[in-house]
């Protein structure tokens, strides 16, 4: 014998919708969060995307650009497609730790790369705003690859 709420599937529904708002909020700030880092890292010199500028640029997104775009930046690249498996135009290359080029911070004049350096300073007294960037600051301070 079950028992039924009498709500139907409308409680699947609505959770459905709540995961499709959240992915559709948090997309774009892990998509920009990527293009950040390596506009960061090319800036600084550097040709490797290194965990310290995936920090800083994570940081800087989840300062700044929650709410302001929703759904992929790049919808084409999430689209399934049946008939072609997904082939990347270039290969990624996995550099070790011990090949990777230190860290520098960005000394430049780009306004937004130097907003990303004070986003990374006022990390621990920053406080957020609305629940989306409560999530993405617990996960982000929770994020054991980050070298916080």
């Amino acid at each position: 014998m079950n028992m039924q709420t009498g709500f139907g599937d409308a409680g699947d529904r609505m959770a459905e919708q709540y995961i499709d708002t959240m992915t559709n909020l948090l997309l774009p700030v892990l998509e920009q969060s990527t293009l950040l880092a390596a506009e960061y890292s090319k800036a600084c010199g550097r040709d490797t995307l290194l965990p310290e500028d995936m920090e800083y640029a994570m940081k800087y997104c989840a300062m700044y650009t929650v709410g302001q775009a929703t759904g992929s930046m790049f919808p084409e690249i999430y689209q399934e497609d049946d008939d072609e498996e997904y082939e990347s135009d270039e290969e990624m290359d996995i550099v070790s730790v011990e090949e990777c080029p230190p860290f520098e911070r960005y000394s430049g004049n780009d306004m937004t790369l130097l907003k990303m350096n004070e986003a990374y300073d006022r990390w621990n007294s920053w406080e957020p705003q609305n629940p989306t960037e409560h999530m993405l600051k617990n996960a982000i301070n929770s994020n054991e690859h980050l070298r916080t």
